[in-house]
């Protein structure tokens, strides 16, 4: 892949991620009800369509020279944390890139790519690995991830009033 290639692959997964992009003009509700979709298996089809062969080029380890900025690093932490668990989901092998998620989370949160992201949500995505490996530090990240979101909660969007319910 060509660099122009890789930035609109990486484009392409932080889009279906995050269809919001970086607007702070949500609809909380919405945010919510899309993300629980995806993480209850809702997106396994049009994930496995898409991103299949983009899963199975990052499980074995072929992208990880891409990470070399954040939203690549992000991009590629949702590839190997998230779509691998919809592209093998029932299978063992839904897990294995737990711990390649893992190191690139947690070297994102010494090289300063975790900070240059530019929204809470991102974020949020970024530290998911954090949780899942399980291991001998397993509380000690566990710890970190709550640390880390109890950060970023001055920087949620302001809330609004929902158009569709009236309510806040």
């Amino acid at each position: 892949m060509n660099q122009k290639t890789d930035d609109q692959i990486w484009r392409e997964v932080l889009e279906f991620w995050f269809p919001e992009g970086r607007s702070f003009q949500i609809d909380a509700e919405t945010h919510r009800d899309r993300w629980f979709w995806r993480m209850r298996g809702g997106a396994d089809s049009e994930i496995e369509s898409r991103f299949s062969e983009l899963t199975a080029e990052g499980a074995v380890g072929n992208l990880d020279p891409r990470a070399s900025d954040s939203e690549g690093r992000l991009a590629l932490i949702i590839v190997l944390d998230q779509f691998s668990r919809s592209v093998w989901r029932g299978n063992v092998r839904a897990f294995a890139q737990d711990k390649a998620a893992l190191a690139l989370a947690m070297e994102g949160l010494t090289n300063g790519q975790y900070a240059a992201l530019p929204t809470p949500w991102f974020k949020v995505v970024h530290g998911l690995p954090l949780g899942h490996c399980e291991g001998p530090e397993h509380l000690e990240r566990l710890d970190l991830l709550i640390r880390l979101r109890k950060e970023r909660s001055p920087q949620k969007p302001p809330r609004t009033c929902s158009r569709f319910t009236g309510r806040w």
